[in-house]
Parts: C-alpha cells; structure tokens; sequence
C-alpha cells in the first residue's frame, strides 16, 4: 500500500514576501518606461494582478481549512 504525503499548511507569514514582491512588480510595470507595445505592457499587468489575486485567495482559503 502506498503511504499517504501530508503536506503542511503555510500560513501568511510565509506568502507575504511573494505576494510583496508581486506587488512591487505590478507597481514597476505601471510606472517605469518599457519599450513595450501599450498591449504587451497591458498584459503584463493583468497578468501579474491575476497571479497575485490567485496567491492571496490560496492563503486565505488554506488558513480557512
């Protein structure tokens, strides 16, 4: 028979760093100058927004468990 992994909860204090270095990525796209099309640059930023939001809601829907 197969031994069942536990995996250990992670609470905020570990995702805060991520989540504060996805925020500052998000901030640097929307102020620096990049020789991006305006679409690209775009892109990037609701890419990065989705990822955050995808990080903060998988802490707190974990702590919740």
């Amino acid at each position: 028979m197969a031994k069942q992994t536990t995996t250990r909860r992670r609470g905020r204090s570990n995702a805060a760093p991520f989540l504060d270095l996805l925020e500052q990525m998000e901030d640097l796209t929307a102020t620096i100058e990049l020789e991006w099309p305006e679409e690209v640059r775009a892109d990037v930023s609701r890419r990065l927004s989705r990822l955050a939001r995808a990080v903060r809601h998988a802490v707190e829907t974990s702590q919740r468990l």
